[in-house]
């Protein structure tokens, strides 16, 4: 009798074996399409971040302005100085930038400060003097009729191109 009170309990054990096996593949599973997921994610990322964000800026002010081929091509070209200029810029701020926040290891030297934080300013305003020059440029290949359409596109350049606004905390906006 003992004998058939042990089966039971052997085949009992026996599912609950198979079901913590079954567990265990299942959570295995769960983990392997978990990290494909990741993958993914991060290859979306990486590939988009290849993709030039500003294709459809382009697309609006090639749209808008109602440019022809030859004027694309231009605009082409003045895109390519633009961003060289602005790319060259932004690696000479590097420097600087690096050397003003890592003041902040040190006990202060108003000194330095002073003098990084102009060279910075500097370089930003010639960013903002190029990019307004880049603009004035493209103005500048288009007919009249198309400047008055550049007039009109002139505060949706603004907000791409200018800075983030600041968000006012405490003042019930």
């Amino acid at each position: 009798m003992r004998v058939r009170q042990n089966q039971p309990m052997l085949s009992i054990r026996i599912i609950y074996l198979c079901t913590d096996m079954k567990k265990e593949k299942i959570l295995w599973l769960a983990v392997v399409i978990l990290v494909v997921l990741n993958i993914s994610c991060l290859l979306v990322i990486l590939l988009r971040k290849g993709e030039r964000p500003n294709k459809k800026f382009d697309a609006m002010i090639i749209e808008n302005l109602r440019l022809n081929e030859n004027q694309i091509e231009r605009f082409n070209g003045l895109k390519h100085n633009h961003r060289m200029q602005i790319g060259r810029l932004d690696r000479s701020m590097q420097g600087p930038f690096e050397q003003y926040f890592g003041l902040l290891k040190g006990n202060r030297d108003k000194i330095k400060e002073d003098s990084l934080e102009n060279v910075l300013a500097l370089l930003y305003q010639q960013k903002v003097e190029l990019t307004y020059s880049h603009f004035a440029d493209l103005k500048a290949i288009c007919t009249p009729e198309q400047q008055q359409n550049m007039d009109k596109i002139v505060p949706f350049l603004m907000q791409v191109i200018s800075p983030p606004k600041k968000e006012v905390h405490g003042r019930g906006k």
